[in-house]
C-alpha cells in the first residue's frame, strides 16, 4: 500500500537513475488497494502506451522492473495486444509468484514443496490479508462478513492503528476470525472461508499464474528472489524460470519479501552481492547493447 514510496521500489530506482537512466515510479491506484486483478493489468497498459506516447522515448528502449503480485501482473500485462506491438527491450521481477493458488496455499499453511522436499517457513502476516480483501466479498460463507471485510480493508491500505481499534469494536466470532487473518495463524472458520475462497479463485488462478501462460512469454525476463521470502516462496520463482523461454533468475539469501537482511557470514554475504551485481550487469546490459 506503500505503492511508489516503498522503500524496496526507490532503491532499485535510484540504482539505476545512478547509472544514467531515466526512471518513472508511477502509482497506480489499484495496486495501492492490493487489488490483484486484470484491472490493475489496464493501468499497466496505460502506463505503458502514455510512457511511448512521449517524442522523448524511442520505441523498444523501455525497461520495467515490478515487485511483488505486481511482478506477475507485468507478466501478464507482456501479453496484451497493446504491449505486444511494442514490447519493453527487457523485464524484471522480484518477488513475483508463478501459481496463485499455490502462493495462497503457502500462506495458509507455510509448507514449501521444494526440489528436496517439504519445509516449513512461517508465512508473512500481510499475505492473508491480502487473500482476504481480494476475495472475502466475493464468497457466501454463510454469514454476514461485512464487518470482517471492512476492517481487513482499513488494514490493507495500511492503517495499522485504526484497524486494531476497529478490530476490538467486532464480535467475539468475527474479532477472532479478524485476528487469525492479521497473524497468519489459521483458526476453523478461517480456514473454511479460505475454501470457499480457493473454489472462487479457480477463474482466476488460471488467468493470473504464469503456470498457465509463461511460455507465451517472448521478452527478456530477470527473476530475482529472496530464499527466505516468507510471502511468495522462492519456489514460485523456480516454477516462473521453468516456464519463461531464455529467463534469468536469481535467489538471493540477501534478500527476503520485504527488507534486504543478510542472513549468512561475512564471506557468504560477498559471494551474495557478487552474484547479485552479475545479475543486475546481465541486466542493465541486456538493453544497453540495443542501444548502441
Amino acid at each position: 500500500p506503500t505503492g511508489e514510496e516503498h522503500p524496496g521500489i526507490l532503491m532499485i530506482a535510484r540504482v539505476l537513475a545512478a547509472t544514467g537512466y531515466r526512471v518513472v515510479v508511477p502509482r497506480l491506484p489499484l495496486l495501492r488497494q492490493l487489488r490483484i486483478t486484470r484491472e490493475s493489468s489496464d493501468w499497466m497498459v496505460c502506463l505503458h502506451q502514455w510512457v511511448h506516447a512521449s517524442p522523448e522515448v524511442r520505441a523498444k528502449e523501455t525497461v520495467w522492473v515490478a515487485m511483488s503480485f505486481a511482478g506477475t501482473l507485468l507478466l501478464k500485462t507482456l501479453l496484451r495486444p497493446e504491449v505486444r506491438s511494442n514490447p519493453p527491450k527487457a523485464v524484471f521481477t522480484y518477488g513475483a509468484f508463478c501459481n496463485l493458488l499455490s502462493t495462497y496455499d503457502y500462506l495458509l499453511s507455510g509448507i514449501i514443496d521444494t526440489p528436496k522436499g517439504k519445509q516449513y517457513l512461517a508465512p508473512h502476516a500481510w499475505g492473508m490479508i491480502v487473500v482476504f480483501h481480494n476475495y472475502l466479498h466475493r464468497v457466501n460463507a454463510g454469514f454476514d462478513t461485512s464487518e470482517i471485510e471492512r476492517v481487513v480493508g482499513i488494514r490493507a491500505i495500511d492503517r495499522g492503528d485504526e484497524a486494531l481499534r476497529e478490530l476490538h469494536k467486532l464480535s467475539r466470532r468475527d474479532r477472532e476470525i479478524v485476528q487469525a487473518i492479521f497473524d497468519s495463524k489459521p483458526v476453523p472458520p478461517m480456514e473454511d472461508m479460505f475454501g470457499l475462497i480457493r473454489e472462487e479463485a479457480k477463474t482466476d488462478i488460471i488467468e493470473l499464474s504464469p503456470e498457465y501462460w509463461a511460455s507465451e512469454i517472448r521478452d527478456r525476463v530477470f527473476i530475482a528472489h529472496g530464499a527466505q521470502d516468507s510471502m511468495v516462496p522462492y519456489t514460485e520463482a523456480l516454477g516462473l524460470y521453468r516456464g519463461i523461454p531464455g529467463s534469468d533468475i536469481l535467489i538471493s539469501n540477501l534478500a527476503k519479501h520485504s527488507t534486504i537482511e543478510g542472513g549468512r557470514g561475512w564471506a557468504g554475504k560477498a559471494a551474495e552481492l557478487f552474484q547479485l551485481m552479475q545479475f543486475f550487469a546481465g541486466f542493465i546490459g541486456s538493453f544497453e547493447e540495443s542501444a548502441h
